[in-house]
């Protein structure tokens, strides 16, 4: 089994698995699915580590491998990390699933307009400082638009992301 598909089943029984600030392994959720997986994650460890650590900037979506659910394994590895203290799991969930959503229909496309993988999905504590984290962490359940990342809620309401940029 590769790591990619341990970390989706430990995911699947309910528990988030991350790279703490330290690069270590943390785990969290229902104690008996943490007393099922952790034995398993730990025999694991450096599969897992590099499942999580982070793609490099110039790392093109398309070109790199993708899971059985057809993400790269370290896109998967953000989504998969457990949700920020003080935050709700429920939003955090939702997070996730628009930070999957938004790299399987426009990652490749955003890149190719020269947003790095860094810009959208950054993930940094703590989570609360949006200046740290990539755009797509701001999607959640709303709708993206046109060639921008622009923001559509349900409710009409719009956001736009845009690039910062260095000017010298």
């Amino acid at each position: 089994m590769t790591a990619i598909a341990l970390l989706e089943m430990v995911r699947r029984d309910g528990v988030q698995v991350g790279l703490s600030t330290n690069g270590r392994l943390k785990a969290s959720g229902p104690r008996a699915a943490l007393d099922k997986w952790l034995p398993e994650l730990k025999a694991r460890r450096p599969d897992i580590e590099a499942a999580l650590v982070p793609m490099s900037d110039d790392a093109p979506v398309e070109s790199l491998p993708a899971g059985d659910d057809g993400l790269p394994p370290n896109l998967r590895g953000l989504i998969s990390r457990p949700c920020p203290d003080g935050f709700a799991p429920q939003r955090w969930a939702v997070l996730c699933e628009g930070v999957e959503r938004f790299a399987q229909e426009w990652a490749a496309k955003a890149m190719s307009l020269g947003w790095t993988f860094e810009e959208l999905f950054a993930l940094r504590d703590p989570f609360a400082n949006g200046t740290l984290q990539g755009a797509a962490w701001f999607i959640g359940s709303s709708a993206v638009t046109a060639d921008a990342i622009t923001l559509r809620t349900q409710s009409g309401a719009t956001l736009r992301v845009s690039q910062e940029r260095t000017w010298r």
